[in-house]
């Protein structure tokens, strides 16, 4: 099984300052170091913190992928271990872990981090130490192609989803006008709501109620009356919301218990079981590469749900599972066709990224996947549609 090592952040900070690269990291150089008979990826995951639904269920589905992999035979008859770390979905520490997976793990490629205010400071990092990263959530547009050539992204970024969704949502309501809120708080959440939701909505022909001042909140705010009372007041068509579930979450059920049931749209940050939980009267537009209905991935959908049940995992798998669980396959799958099991960490590193650089066609599970020159992915996604505590398809789209 996975091993999952959490330690407090004083010892991760006194261990990487041992290692000398805890802040230097551009003077820091990794030691040639074989793989011995263990082929070891690492993993960033937030099990804890405010999007540990993800992160638990990530954890979960990692640990299902190496049980396979091991079980038919491992990687050219060596073992796959992944190295689990919980970043708790804080910055600093996604940063400090991949300074460990990197010099003291030495691993030959990295999962994750997952959130993009995560990435954005992490994926330096990874770039300096010159070691393959790939986030399985990360959707802020640029920060992949802010950091190559070791910075990759199995997601496609927000313009593209909103792009899809708003068109559909308008559609679909027969939306004239629209609220934007977001969360002032998180690195994507502030970018849908500022560089990507008013343009997209303005050029779908919808009046912005909010104008050039979107509603601002916070995950850790207490109290949203005022938020709510704002948005409620602009009377708008629909809500569009740059946030995660559980920011979302909060300002729906405050909306629900004043009885306002304006639809919400927004990318793939809103896609959980949770957001619909939350606001059950409530339609959500969103956007997703997989979700638990969709055909082509069934039978690992019912793989994967049977491992949750056993693992105590609630819910059904959400696309970042399928994100991150095609990601690890990206990794395998590049060892095997450069022959790189018996290379030193530093050449398997250097395939690996060179693999993933120029990937045209990786079949995923619902769709093929090529690499662009951005760092970010090209394939195809859906704009999904949220009521009655279903996820349904509206459409498909490819960035």
């Amino acid at each position: 099984m996975s091993t999952t090592a959490h330690k407090a952040s004083r010892a991760m900070l006194g261990a990487a300052a041992l290692s000398g690269c805890l802040f230097f990291t551009a003077g820091c150089s990794v030691p040639e170091a074989e793989q011995g008979d263990t082929i070891k990826i690492g993993a960033i995951l937030p099990v804890t913190g405010p999007v540990s639904e993800w992160g638990e269920s990530n954890k979960a589905v990692l640990e299902m992928f190496e049980d396979e992999v091991n079980d038919a035979g491992g990687i050219e008859g060596k073992d796959l271990e992944i190295v689990v770390y919980d970043s708790g979905a804080k910055p600093a520490e996604a940063a400090n872990l991949v300074r460990k997976l990197a010099s003291q793990d030495n691993v030959i490629g990295i999962l994750g981090p997952f959130t993009s205010s995560e990435a954005e400071v992490a994926f330096p990092v990874a770039n300096q130490l010159k070691v393959p990263v790939i986030s399985q959530a990360s959707s802020k547009p640029g920060v992949a192609e802010q950091n190559r050539p070791w910075a990759f992204r199995n997601t496609v970024n927000e313009g593209a989803y909103l792009g899809a969704v708003v068109p559909e949502m308008k559609k679909d309501l027969g939306a004239t006008s629209v609220a934007v809120a977001y969360d002032s708080a998180d690195a994507v959440g502030t970018s849908i709501g500022t560089g990507i939701m008013p343009p997209v909505v303005e050029a779908n022909g919808l009046e912005l109620t909010t104008g050039t001042s979107p509603v601002t909140f916070t995950t850790t705010d207490i109290d949203l009356k005022a938020q709510v009372s704002s948005l409620i007041k602009t009377d708008a068509d629909a809500i569009g919301l740059g946030a995660f579930y559980n920011g979302a979450g909060k300002l729906l059920r405050e909306m629900s218990s004043r009885g306002a049931n304006t639809p919400i749209f927004g990318g793939s940050t809103l896609v959980s079981a949770n957001i619909l939980e939350a606001a059950p009267k409530t339609t959500i537009y969103s956007s997703g590469t997989y979700f638990p209905g969709a055909e082509d991935a069934a039978d690992w959908t019912a793989e994967v749900e049977k491992v949750f049940a056993e693992e105590g995992v609630p819910g059904s798998p959400t696309m970042f599972d399928s994100q991150v669980y095609e990601a690890a396959s990206m990794y395998v799958e590049a060892i095997k066709a450069g022959d790189l099991s018996d290379a030193d960490v530093e050449a398997a590193r250097i395939g690996i990224r060179d693999f993933l650089t120029d990937m045209k066609d990786f079949q995923g599970l619902t769709t093929v996947i090529s690499m662009q020159e951005t760092g970010d992915v090209s394939r195809e996604f859906y704009v999904l549609k949220g009521a009655g505590g279903e996820w349904s398809v509206l459409a498909s789209a490819t960035p």
